[in-house]
């Protein structure tokens, strides 16, 4: 199940175990609706699962307190780890019939327009003017998440049609400015499931290509 971040770790705050930490989300007001969160050491992989038992929003970070927690001295070593939840395709709020949080585009089957099979989504990068995914197929070829190519997303059945040729024979009729974001091996690449607006780059974000 995909995994969604909505912050990391500052440090700990006052004397009763708070976590101080920075939004990486759209959606803060969402924070206190989770029973638990996982805490996760993004070098080592290292995850803790932790019951919630208050959060406090504030405008530049929000304090978090787990039932695991009491004091401030256990928590300094958990500084720059992240927080996250488990969300299903399709299970967050949308505003618009066809949204789609980038999150939810790992690990999507990817076809052409005529049915076939191409592999499926390993990671989603940011080259600065739109994402691109990473297939995981051999070569792990990329291709423009943008309206042009992408001709439909199927979150429930867990399929995209992109109709980008990933023959680099085919792809000289791409125009130039969208092939060249394609052609570096690795773009910078946005931490979790960034928004995909132009806009904004957090986590809990969502976007028509």
């Amino acid at each position: 199940m995909p995994l969604v971040r909505i912050g990391y770790v500052l440090g700990p705050f006052g004397v009763h175990g708070d976590f101080k930490c920075a939004y990486t989300t759209d959606h803060p007001e969402w924070i206190a609706g989770r029973s638990h969160y996982l805490l996760s050491d993004p070098r080592s992989g290292e995850c803790l699962r932790l019951n919630l038992a208050q959060v406090k929003l504030r405008d530049n970070d929000f304090l978090i307190r787990f039932g695991e927690f009491d004091a401030p001295e256990a928590i300094k070593q958990y500084t720059g780890w992240e927080l996250l939840y488990s969300a299903r395709r399709g299970e967050l709020p949308r505003d618009e019939p066809g949204e789609v949080y980038l999150f939810e585009l790992a690990g999507l089957e990817v076809r052409d327009p005529e049915g076939r099979v191409l592999g499926r989504v390993s990671e989603i990068l940011d080259s600065g003017p739109h994402y691109l995914l990473q297939l995981d197929s051999p070569g792990e070829p990329l291709f423009p998440y943008i309206e042009q190519f992408t001709r439909e997303v199927n979150l429930a059945e867990g399929y995209l049609v992109t109709a980008y040729p990933l023959d680099p024979a085919a792809r000289e009729e791409v125009p130039a400015e969208q092939r060249q974001h394609t052609a570096r091996r690795r773009p910078r690449t946005s931490r979790g499931p960034s928004k995909a607006s132009v806009k904004a780059r957090r986590e809990a974000g969502r976007r028509r290509p």
